[in-house]
């Protein structure tokens, strides 16, 4: 084989692993976890979690609150590009009720933060 055509068939396997991995990324499911259950190891996990909202803000088209349960609390924000994907209306989000809050745990002027990708309201 000449080195041309091998350098052609290890590009062309390298972008097919690359296609492969990206698919299998956007393919993974958040794990269901309890505030408790959120520490420093749990930064860059897609984490699915079930809490009240509090200190609920809308400011710049993003979305701020704490989801606090018996367990623990967590501050949480929901981007403007986030809120738009989801087709959610940010005000319907006040304190006091109960949702799950799909997203990544991520560290933020050394907190734990949950970047939301998808908030369900369980109460009203």
């Amino acid at each position: 084989m000449t080195r041309s055509k091998m350098l052609w068939v290890c590009l062309s396997l390298s972008l097919i692993g690359l296609f492969l991995l990206a698919i299998g990324v956007s393919l993974r499911e958040p794990v269901a976890v309890t505030l408790d259950e959120v520490s420093v190891s749990s930064v860059g996990d897609l984490v699915s979690v079930t809490g009240v909202a509090e200190n609920v803000q809308y400011k710049n088209g993003n979305l701020f609150f704490r989801l606090a349960s018996e367990t623990g609390s967590i501050r949480a924000v929901m981007f403007e590009s986030d809120i738009e994907r989801q087709g959610l209306d940010p005000y319907m989000l006040e304190n006091g009720l109960e949702l799950i809050t799909e997203g990544r745990i991520q560290r933020y002027k050394g907190m734990l933060e949950l970047v939301a990708q998808r908030v369900t309201l369980l109460s009203r």
